[in-house]
C-alpha cells in the first residue's frame, strides 16, 4: 500500500493547479483504470488528512 498526501498551493502552476489537484487526477485515473489487468488499484474513495480540504 502507497499512502500519499498533497498540500494546500504546493507546486502551485500558471493556472493555479496545486499538488492536490494533482493527486485528484492521480485517483481520477486509478479509478477509471480498475480492471485493467496489471494496473495499481485505488480506494474507492481517499482519505484525507484531517486539515485537508477535498
Amino acid at each position: 500500500m502507497v499512502v500519499k498526501q498533497a498540500r494546500a498551493y504546493v507546486a502551485e502552476d500558471e493556472i493555479r493547479a496545486d499538488a492536490r489537484d494533482r493527486l485528484r487526477n492521480e485517483h481520477a485515473v486509478l479509478i477509471a483504470l480498475d480492471g485493467v489487468a496489471r494496473a495499481p488499484r485505488a480506494r474507492t474513495t481517499p482519505a484525507p488528512h484531517p486539515t485537508s480540504t477535498w
